[in-house]
């Protein structure tokens, strides 16, 4: 009988829920990157807006403490988010989430391996601290590889809006072809 710990499943969960992060995370601007979004502001407002209100769903139920102070990080984050439509026309949707993501996670690892802002260091509670370092090396190298991505025009449909080699009804009809096979077969 397989019997798991509070600690087993709690990590487990932790891994899980980051899986189900990553997916949402990452397709959160796709949206962007297969349409014209203009400048940005209508998507940046729609985007802001539906989190706030996932959050508050998720708040008020728990009705945790109100720290006004944390405002300022949602403040900045938005600030930082309105660049996003712009960042994902220059570079592209691949480079433009690699480098956010590997700047999070740098910012991330560096407060929490060295201390910094009033939280206690890591480095006590880590098995193999090298271990650690060599993770964020790999961080580096995923960050520098992305510089080798280059961004390609999306295909563009053909005026009608649908590909030539995909006939409907209306532009078979104005094929020669397929005019003389029916005036073949009606004679």
């Amino acid at each position: 009988k397989l019997r798991l710990s509070f600690r087993t499943m709690s990590a487990l969960g932790g891994h899980l829920y980051a899986a189900v992060s990553v997916l949402f995370f990452g397709s959160n601007f796709a949206v962007v990157a297969k349409y014209d979004a203009g400048d940005g502001m209508l998507f940046q407002l729609v985007l802001c807006l539906g989190i706030w209100f996932t959050g508050l769903c998720v708040m008020v139920p728990r009705n945790p403490a109100f720290y006004p102070i944390a405002m300022i990080g949602g403040v900045i984050w938005c600030s930082g988010n309105c660049l996003t439509v712009y960042i994902i026309r220059q570079i592209g949707l691949g480079p433009g989430l690699v480098t956010w993501g590997t700047t999070a996670l740098i910012i991330g690892w560096v407060t929490g391996f060295f201390g910094l802002f009033g939280l206690q260091s890591d480095q006590p509670c880590l098995e193999k601290p090298w271990l650690n370092v060599v993770g964020l090396g790999f961080a580096f190298l995923a960050l520098a590889s992305s510089t080798l991505i280059r961004k390609t025009e999306p295909l563009k449909p053909p005026p009608g809006g649908e590909p030539e080699d995909m006939p409907t009804s209306d532009s078979f009809a104005e094929r020669p072809a397929a005019a003389k096979g029916r005036a073949k077969a009606m004679a």
